[in-house]
């Protein structure tokens, strides 16, 4: 029945670009492709086809409602996926370089949502990837969004030697958890939401009996790293600490996850946090402020023992959060009940449960997609 449809995917960022939002857009093109669907993936100035039955706003803020108009009025339907909740995303920023145009932006998206759905009459479901960003969007856009929370599927290590020589350089060994020495890992953009001065703290603080491998790269932004005075990349050298400073495949990255006892994401702004749920399906400890899924783990008794209420979320100092790592990860007992319920937690949000419900919210309409567009 949908042999005939086509699907236009547009991602701001070319889909070969090693990130979240790409890797949904390839996931949702695959689940496309299973059930017959012809799908493009597009660029927002690229050809526009005749007539669009499905099109995916991927990413971006949802900025696609104000920028893509040529593809909006040749689609059927319209699916905007913000991952980023902008408003939310600008409160919990504070004083940032661009504010302002992100706060223009932020009071100007709700008004084209509403413009394309009530004025032009264009069918567009806005979609969360995660709870709390449900009520981000709910919020911000004064509307319900489909609910379809992201998924990890089989998760493919890659055992390089650039993964055995850092495990190797830091005398990293299997069982050392009873010596009382833990290998730690951050996986990080350093941009303004991923909140690199708390980075540069907790790398700076890191305990005797931790090592600290940081994998992040400067993304070109000068007046970030020159407002926090770190001019030369890596932004600090310590004895306990190695920055990666080459690029990591996914394998690579999901191999020196499991190898580590715990991982750190102490980001200001999430809209899920991808990371810490691979981290949760590999059986590695994700220590996160209460944001995305920190969001959802702070509502439940047992995993709330890994939230870091960090500012801007609480008041929780560099030292306070590292006595809470070390005191979670000496309790084996606790350390072992936490892998349980992150590995239920993982399959909870399983790839397969994602995929059952895009195609859930695919065929409430189907016999509608695939036709002419009324103009």
């Amino acid at each position: 029945m949908s042999k005939n449809c086509l699907a236009v995917i547009i991602n701001p960022k070319p889909v070969t670009f090693e990130g979240g939002g790409e890797k949904f857009a390839l996931l949702l093109g695959d689940v496309l492709q299973k059930e017959g669907w012809n799908v493009e993936f597009a660029r927002p100035l690229g050809r526009v086809p005749s007539q669009i039955d499905l099109l995916v706003l991927n990413g971006a803020q949802g900025t696609g409602l104000l920028w893509a108009r040529r593809w909006i009025e040749r689609s059927k339907w319209v699916w905007v996926i913000p991952h980023e909740a902008l408003r939310q995303e600008i409160n919990m920023l504070g004083i940032y370089p661009g504010r302002l145009l992100d706060e223009i932006v932020a009071g100007i998206l709700p008004l084209a949502f509403k413009y394309w759905t009530r004025h032009r009459g264009r069918r567009v479901t806005l979609i969360a990837v995660g709870q709390q960003n449900a009520l981000h969007l709910k919020e911000w856009f004064g509307t319900e969004p489909e609910y379809i929370p992201n998924g990890v599927g089989n998760l493919v290590f890659e055992e390089s030697s650039r993964v055995r020589g850092l495990l190797d350089s830091i005398q990293k060994k299997r069982g050392n958890l009873a010596a009382g020495k833990w290998l730690g890992l951050i996986v990080s953009r350093w941009d303004y939401t991923k909140n690199p001065e708390g980075i540069v703290k907790i790398a700076r603080s890191t305990p005797e009996n931790v090592r600290l491998i940081v994998r992040s790269t400067p993304d070109g932004l000068f007046a970030l790293r020159k407002r926090l005075g770190l001019l030369r990349w890596p932004p600090l050298t310590h004895p306990r600490v190695t920055w990666v400073e080459y690029p990591l495949s996914r394998g690579e990255v999901l191999a020196l996850m499991r190898d580590s006892d715990f991982l750190l994401v102490p980001s200001k702004y999430e809209s899920f946090s991808y990371v810490a749920l691979e981290a949760a399906a590999v059986g590695t400890l994700p220590f996160l402020t209460p944001v995305g899924l920190g969001w959802e783990f702070s509502k439940d008794p047992l995993l709330a023992r890994l939230i870091l209420p960090l500012p801007p979320h609480g008041r929780m100092t560099v030292s306070e959060s590292w006595q809470q790592i070390l005191s979670v990860l000496s309790d084996e007992p606790l350390v072992r009940e936490l892998k349980s319920a992150l590995r239920e937690l993982s399959m909870r949000y399983s790839l397969e449960n994602w995929e059952d419900r895009i195609r859930g919210l695919l065929y409430q309409d189907m016999e509608k997609l695939c036709g002419r567009i009324s103009k």
